[in-house]
């Protein structure tokens, strides 16, 4: 038998139950394949000696480890285990939202609509009881992120006094994603694509899917989220996986 060396290089795709096709994880780094067999061991006795007989197979477990760097939308999804919703954000308006005056402060438009506010304001106009007062000279803007921030030069306005902000919002495509606890299950295919050595194809055809580890929104290095996959039989005949070694 000749040396087979592999330098590992592939593709992982990902169904969940749910979804129709498989989703490509993009570029992987991290792919890798666990297995722990756990065995009990048997003896009798025989002619007055303890004789070994072959141990029994209790469990086998099969586990993977996948590591993407690919941030698309929908591996932050399933690293939250849930659907992005990509409906967006539709205009509307006018709101009119009440805050108390703390020079030098920030704060969100919009939480009155969406816990985490809104974006892309427009026709922001502020008022203390029925009187106008001017932007210039008491706040900055930021219109994208739908953010004001009191100056503490503020010309108007002074810390313990309350503000009504009356504001509307435009259209936009922004996604969002709110973690659930629910369980992620599918199926994973691994296609080698690798230079040297064998090419291997793998299906594993029933998995769990759950985060793992931290996610650093704020690296020096090129941010990675990763995930373990419990790898199961889909019934008591069938096998943990099926890898097929690729003619070419």
């Amino acid at each position: 038998m000749t040396d087979q060396l592999v330098v590992g290089r592939g593709e992982v795709y990902f169904k969940e139950y749910s979804s129709p096709g498989e989703l490509y994880l993009g570029n992987t780094p991290g792919f890798s394949l666990d297995r722990k067999m756990e065995t009990r061991k048997r003896s009798t006795s025989y002619d007055g000696k303890r004789v070994e007989l072959p141990p029994v197979v209790v469990q086998d477990k099969i586990s993977l480890s996948i590591a993407t760097d690919n941030l698309a939308i929908e591996n932050i999804g399933l690293w939250s285990t849930s659907t992005p919703d990509m409906s967006g954000q539709t205009s509307g308006g006018p709101y009119e939202e009440t805050f108390t005056v703390r020079r030098g402060h920030f704060y969100q438009l919009g939480s009155s609509v969406n816990p985490a506010g809104l974006r892309h304001a427009v026709s922001v106009v502020l008022k203390q009881g029925v009187n106008t007062v001017p932007v210039d000279g008491n706040i900055e803007i930021n219109y994208s992120q739908a953010r004001f921030r009191i100056l503490e030069t503020a010309n108007d306005l002074n810390n313990g006094e309350m503000i009504k902000v009356i504001f509307s919002v435009s259209a936009s495509d922004s996604v969002s994603v709110q973690p659930a606890p629910k369980l992620v299950t599918g199926a994973i295919r691994y296609i080698g694509t690798n230079p040297i050595g064998p090419v291997w194809n793998v299906f594993f055809p029933e998995v769990d899917l759950t985060p793992r580890g931290s996610f650093d929104f704020k690296s020096d290095q090129w941010v990675s989220v990763q995930f373990d996959v419990n790898v199961r039989k889909k019934d008591f005949d069938s096998p943990f996986y099926h890898l097929t070694q690729v003619a070419y």
